[in-house]
């Protein structure tokens, strides 16, 4: 399975949280969030979290191409 999920440091989900119920409290239905603007906070992509086996598969599977390799 594949999730999309953020990170945050606790600080900052606290603020968030807090301005989430600020704006509920007053009667927002579906309140919406400023962006977010943390320094070193970075969206990284599902390339960068591939193991060095997947890496090593994905690189024989484009050379030879996946109908020539069989993954044991």
């Amino acid at each position: 399975d594949t999730y999309d999920y953020v990170a945050l440091p606790n600080d900052t989900w606290s603020s968030k949280s807090i301005e989430y119920k600020q704006q509920y409290q007053i009667g927002i239905k579906y309140p919406t969030l400023k962006p977010l603007e943390v320094e070193g906070l970075e969206i990284k992509s599902e390339q960068e979290y591939q193991t060095n086996t997947d890496r090593v598969i994905n690189k024989t599977l484009k050379l030879f191409g996946e109908g020539n390799v069989d993954i044991e």
